[in-house]
Parts: structure tokens; C-alpha cells; sequence
């Protein structure tokens, strides 16, 4: 991270999120050398656009707070075959792109810095729902369990022709 001389850099890792939800993040202050900060940042193998936060702030006030830019790798939707996820009601195959429902969980769990299948990733629904006259709309509801408890959810819906 590249600042002002005095400037304060912070980072934060990743997205915490309590048992009952509620969102927060913890910042920690980064050594700087003439505005320069360097540190490492969380990577997993199915993980690759970060949960990371940097916040710059000069004389109290704050002036940047962001994502960090990635040097290094480019963007790979993980395959869904790499991501162990419960179906319980036996749903996947109505999904005729699995990377949709892929994406679903990598939407959950790319802001926590954390690997998909460390979530307790579950497949609620997926099939077709009433929608635009011509075009068929695939609903799919995916959930992951986070390490206090809580549980978040998504449903990303696409359209097919």
C-alpha cells in the first residue's frame, strides 16, 4: 500500500460475521516506511478475489477504504466438482450450468477469506421459477455456515433462454 509519509494504513483480513449476524470487521495497524506498507494477505486455492479491507487515514481522518488490488493471479471461478456441498434434496442436476451454483458459493465466502468447502456449503434449491414470458428463470438458494454459527444465504437467480 503506497500513502503519504504519517499516513496510518490499516488492513483488515476479512469479513467477521457473529452468531447472530451482525457484521463487523477488526483493522490492524501496518508499519509503515515513508508512506510504503507491505503485508501478506490470506490466499487459499479457491479463494481468489480477497475478503481484504485497507483503510488510510491522515491527521484522523479517513482517507481510502478498499479492496486491496491482487497482483499475480487472475480470477478462476472454482469448478463446482472442487467444492464438496451438501444436496440434501437432490436438486443440482435441475441446474443446467453448475459453475451458477458455484458462484453462489463463492459470492457467500469470497468476502470472508475463507475456503468454500471449510463452510459447511449446502445446495437449498434449484429449479425453474415463474418469471418474464419467453424465458425460463433458474432460482438457486445456496447457504454456507460460518465459524460462529451463523449461517448466510444467497439466491442468485440467472435466465436462460
Amino acid at each position: 500500500m503506497v500513502a503519504a509519509p504519517g499516513d496510518v494504513v490499516e488492513i483488515s483480513g476479512h469479513t467477521e460475521v457473529d452468531n447472530v449476524g451482525t457484521i463487523s470487521r477488526t483493522y490492524e495497524s501496518l508499519e509503515t516506511v515513508d508512506g510504503v506498507a507491505m503485508t501478506s494477505i490470506l490466499s487459499t486455492a479457491d479463494c481468489t478475489v480477497c475478503g481484504a479491507s485497507v483503510k488510510v487515514s491522515r491527521n484522523g481522518q479517513q482517507l481510502f477504504r478498499g479492496s486491496p488490488l491482487i497482483q499475480g493471479g487472475t480470477y478462476v471461478m472454482p469448478d463446482l466438482d472442487s467444492i464438496a456441498f451438501a444436496d440434501p434434496r437432490g436438486v443440482a442436476d435441475a441446474v443446467s450450468e453448475p459453475r451458477w451454483i458455484a458462484d453462489g458459493f463463492f459470492s457467500l465466502a469470497t468476502p470472508l477469506g475463507s475456503p468454500i468447502n471449510e463452510l459447511s456449503p449446502q445446495l437449498l434449491f434449484a429449479g425453474p421459477i415463474p418469471g418474464t414470458p419467453g424465458w425460463e428463470t433458474i432460482a438457486i438458494v445456496v447457504a454456507i455456515t460460518l465459524p460462529s454459527g451463523a449461517t448466510a444465504v444467497v439466491r442468485p437467480s440467472m435466465p436462460v433462454a
